[in-house]
Order: structure tokens, then sequence, then C-alpha cells
């Protein structure tokens, strides 16, 4: 049988990482909420040039950009995690009631999304099907 390892946590102290990281991914899991939703893209023009006008369109939910398009994306920018800027007042996401700002968007029809993926993920989106998000929850402290 292995034994964990102790590792110092400044917050907790001491933690066992056998139980404690398991506990702990778990909790994250707990956090999580599985939303099906019918996009209507009868709503999009084909201009749409980003992964936010699509989103706002098809799904009722703003992401705060934190580019902007005013600068070149780096590394670090695309690997941001997309968070609930707002949900607009009687889209399918309002009506769900399940999606709040300060969430975060963390899979589409499960498959990992980020920056980097976010528009070419959503512009792939079966017309005909209902999509699976995932949402992650903040933690109240």
């Amino acid at each position: 049988e292995s034994q964990g390892v102790r590792i110092a946590v400044p917050e907790t102290g001491m933690l066992d990482t056998k139980t404690d990281l398991d506990s702990r991914n778990s909790e994250q899991e707990m956090r999580l909420k599985h939303i099906t939703l019918t996009p209507d893209h009868r709503v999009l023009s084909g201009n749409e040039s980003s992964g936010v006008e699509l989103c706002k369109k098809l799904f009722g939910i703003t992401v705060f950009e934190y580019n902007n398009g005013k600068t070149k994306w780096n590394h670090i920018s695309r690997n941001r995690k997309l968070v609930v800027q707002g949900v607009v007042e009687g889209s399918a996401s309002h009506t769900s009631g399940k999606i709040n700002r300060g969430d975060m968007l963390v899979r589409i029809n499960d498959v990992s999304v980020s920056w980097h993926n976010f528009t070419s993920l959503l512009r792939s989106l079966n017309k005909r099907k209902s999509v699976k998000l995932t949402i992650q929850s903040p933690r109240i402290v």
C-alpha cells in the first residue's frame, strides 16, 4: 500500500495528498454543473467574428473579455478561463437558472474549452442538436 506524501500548504497547514487532494478534487467536481441547451442558430447573421458574439447569441451568455481585440493574444491569455460576465434575460441560459455571473465555462460537449479553441468549438456546433455546457461555480469561502 502506498503512503501519501505530506506537503505544507500555507492556508491549511499540513496536507495529506493521498486523502486531502482526492477530497479537493471531488469538491471541485461537485461544483461542476452540466447544462443541456439547444442553441437557436436562426439568430446568427453569419458575420459573427468571435466566440464572444457566438456565445451571447446562441446561449445568452456574456463572457468576460480579457483582450477586447486590442492586443495580440499570448500563450498565457489564450489559456485563461472563460468567466461568465452575465446572462441575457429571457435567453435559454437565463431560463435554466443554472448559470450565474462568475461561473466558468469549462467544457462544451465534453471538450475542454479555452480562449484558444472557444470560437472554433462554437462554430462547429451541429445546428440541430442540443449542446452540453459544463460550468464550474466559484467556491464561496
